[in-house]
Parts: structure tokens; sequence; C-alpha cells
């Protein structure tokens, strides 16, 4: 089940960077826009690091996602907010599986 939820939570990261990141071509060139494309940027590098097995990648990415709950609750939703949301629920559901087989075995 961990390693599904990890898989998951990689996918959701390189689909919320690529989100963040082609936001470029669709909306003006501001500040906001470029601070999504860095966004982006770190999403995708969290990525890579989600492809390991180290935990400190899940912390990270978590750490990251709550962002998206500021968005959430302040009503600025759109799909990468809710891409965000569902990687946030899968890092934990990794973190919570991971530390109960460390426990275990």
């Amino acid at each position: 089940m961990s390693r599904k939820a990890r898989t998951a939570a990689t996918l959701f990261a390189l689909l919320a960077g690529g989100l963040h990141i082609g936001a470029l071509w669709f909306e003006p060139l501001a500040t906001p826009t470029l601070l999504g494309a860095g966004r982006g940027v770190v999403f995708i590098l969290l990525f890579l690091g989600l492809m390991g097995t180290s935990r400190l990648s899940l912390v990270a990415t978590s750490l990251f996602c709550c962002t998206a709950l500021i968005d959430a609750l302040s009503l600025q939703f759109d799909l990468a907010t809710g891409v965000e949301l569902c990687l946030l629920a899968s890092v934990l559901i990794a973190l919570l599986r991971n530390d109960i087989t460390i426990r275990e075995g």
C-alpha cells in the first residue's frame, strides 16, 4: 500500500509541476505567473525525490503542499490546487503506511 501511495504521489507531483509551468502559456506574463512557474519547478524536483525511498521527500512534499490548503480555503480553487490536494493526501497515506510498516517489522 505504501508503494502504491508513493507512486501516486510521484505522478501527482509531476502533474502539479507540469500544470504550474504550463500556465506560462495560458496566462499573461506577470509576477504571480512566474512565481507559479517557480513553484512548478520545485514540484518537479520533489517528483525526482519521490522516486526514491527516503521519507525526507515525503515530509518536504507534504510541507510544500500545505499552501494548497490555504488556496482551497480562500476559494481560489483551480485544477493545480486540486492536484496538490490529491498529492498531499497520497503523501500523507504513504507516510502513515511507511511508519506502520517500520514499527511492525
